[in-house]
Parts: structure tokens; sequence; C-alpha cells
């Protein structure tokens, strides 16, 4: 009968996937921060600002308010370079169940509006919706600055209407996709 050796190292790599809150190192509580503030580098490739303002209410709770402003260009079937103006607003809200709101992994709930328009000499475009999604991440802090991380499920609707002056046409859509966010910010 063969015996099969674990070696230390390997069985903690193997629990810092399985088990990544029990793995990491107790975070540290009593900072004193109330306010963290964030940007998404995410975001910011695609030419559009994303910041979020979380409130650390509670311990163990948080509720953060989310803007973002952009443009992104993409050349049509044409040939013609068209610039979509996008607008987001949402809310999140957190509860930690390991460490605190300065620190620690949690889940939570994002509700976030969306607009892009877009518009040439002959044809505008609107398209709006919503997504409401469940996540779950965790924040890492050192001394004010912090990582925030977080990935879930959302279930999104849009509405997209464009007119040429002549005719218009209209769409609906819903549908659950990926949920993803990533933040670098400073708290206080």
């Amino acid at each position: 009968m063969s015996k099969v050796v674990v070696s230390p190292s390997f069985g903690a790599l193997f629990a810092s996937f399985v088990f990544p809150a029990f793995a990491l190192p107790k975070p540290e509580s009593g900072r004193g921060h109330t306010v963290a503030v964030s940007i998404s580098p995410l975001h910011l490739i695609m030419s559009v600002v994303e910041l979020q303002a979380e409130y650390l209410a509670h311990p163990q709770f948080s509720a953060s308010l989310i803007g973002g402003y952009g443009s992104i260009e993409a050349e049509s079937s044409l040939g013609e370079t068209l610039k979509f103006h996008l607008l987001e607003v949402g809310t999140q809200a957190r509860g930690y169940f390991y460490g605190t709101s300065e620190e620690g992994a949690y889940g939570g709930l994002e509700v976030l509006y969306i607009s892009v328009d877009v518009g040439t000499a002959d044809v505008s475009g609107v398209a709006s919706g919503t997504s409401v999604g469940g996540f779950a991440g965790y924040k890492w802090t050192w001394e004010n600055f912090f990582i925030d991380s977080n990935f879930g499920l959302q279930n999104v609707g849009v509405t997209a209407g464009a007119t040429d002056g002549a005719e218009t046409a209209k769409a609906e859509k819903r549908k659950i996709g990926a949920l993803a966010n990533f933040g670098l910010g400073l708290s206080f």
C-alpha cells in the first residue's frame, strides 16, 4: 500500500483556494475609517471613470454610492467612427462576515442604472437599463490604501431605441450574466 504525502506548502496553497477567508491572516480592525473612496482601473481602460464612495456604517455593514461617466469610440460596419456616451449610477449594500468593513470578506447586493447614447448626422440611439445582482468579495487594506474585488451574478434588463428621423426601432432584452468589480482606493 502506497502512502500519499502532502507537503505543508501544498496544503496551505490548496486551503487558500478552497477556504480563502480561513487561509488569510486575520484582518486588522479598529483603524477608525468611516469612508472608503475607490476608482475602477478596468473602466479607465475603456475611457470611463467609475467612482465608488463606501460609508462604513458598522463594523459588519457598509453602503456605497457608485457613479460613472465616459465615452467609448467604436467603428460601425460602414467604417464610420461612433462615440458612445455612458452614464451609470448605482448603490451597493455589503455585509462583512469575516473581518470588518475596514478589511475583510463580504457578501452584498448591487443595483445599477446605465444609460448609453450615440448619434451621427443621420441616426441617433439610446439604450438604458438596470442590473440587480449579488456578489461576494474581499477588501485588503494597508493603512489608508485598499484593494477591493468582488464577483457574482446579475440580472440585466436593457431597453434600446434608434431613429433616423423617418423610422424608429425599439428592442428590449433581459439576461443573467457575470458581475465583477475591482477597485483601488483610500479609506478615511
